[in-house]
């Protein structure tokens, strides 16, 4: 089997279930610690505000990188263009 007969990896159940996990995870923990934090020092909603918000970046953030890794084994080849797509019906 050559390279360019191997099959790319796409994105099964399992990854999009983990990136959800993580996507999902992120935001659940810097709430959390924004909650705790806010209790500790008492400026209820600011941290929790803000933990919130850090956890929505933390999760566009890890989603990314590992949807990345997706997105750059798809590449199109080198000589991607018109003159490689076949639009025509008849198989020559």
């Amino acid at each position: 089997m050559s390279p360019d007969d191997r099959e790319l990896p796409g994105l099964q159940l399992r990854e999009l279930v983990g990136i959800g996990g993580v996507a999902v995870g992120s935001i659940v923990l810097g709430t959390l610690v924004g909650l705790w934090l806010d209790n500790d020092l008492g400026t209820m909603p600011i941290l929790t505000l803000c933990g919130l918000a850090l956890g929505i970046l933390g999760a566009g953030f890890l989603s990314w990188r590992r949807i990345r890794l997706f997105l750059r084994a798809g590449d199109p080849p080198a000589n991607w263009g018109p003159e490689t797509y076949d639009d025509d019906d008849d198989d020559n």
